[in-house]
């Protein structure tokens, strides 16, 4: 999938929704230095761009996460797929990413989107550990029980901004 276009009407419709951002990127960048930082955060970004094209996902380029990237995708086994990979070919860069996966309707319009479930895929992304994949129940519900996928119960949370403590599960192999 593209990109998501400036000029492109608004459309609305389900998506599962992967948020990644980089562990504590602003320690490291005054650790290293911004340009030292930098060279590393655009070989990671090379990666987290070519891994969500490489499994169907389009990145929403109308908003700024500073280190992070938003990818929308056609189905739940993709977005985690791609979740997975792009904590695997990140390990060279010395960085490491949050990555939180939820699914819902929403709608996109140009370059942004808009709509709760984009706001709890950033509180799951919120959650996480270093190169820890977590999702919702959601997805969670959503996922083929013939792919080699494995969750691993992690709680309710208060996620700011949604009424209800919100169980979400961590990815794990299968196996």
């Amino acid at each position: 999938m593209p990109p998501i276009a400036d000029h492109a009407e608004a459309e609305a419709g389900a998506s599962v929704i992967l948020f990644t951002d980089v562990v504590d990127s602003t320690r490291l960048t005054e650790e290293l230095g911004t340009a030292r930082y930098r060279e590393r955060a655009r070989r990671l970004e090379a990666i987290v761009t070519a891994t969500m094209a490489a499994y169907g996902g389009r990145i929403v380029s109308g908003i700024n996460l500073g280190d992070g990237f938003i990818g929308l995708f056609p189905s739940v086994e993709r977005a985690i797929g791609a979740a997975r990979r792009c904590v695997q070919d990140s390990a060279p860069t010395g960085l490491h990413l949050h990555l939180g996966v939820h699914a819902g309707d929403i709608i996109v319009d140009g370059p942004r989107i808009f709509g709760t479930p984009v706001n709890f895929a950033a509180r799951i992304c919120n959650l996480t550990g270093p190169d820890e994949i977590l999702v919702s129940e959601t997805v969670r519900g959503l996922t083929s029980a013939s792919v080699d996928i494995a969750f691993v119960d992690r709680g309710a949370h208060e996620l700011k901004g949604i009424k209800e403590p919100q169980r979400v599960y961590a990815v794990v192999d299968a196996a």
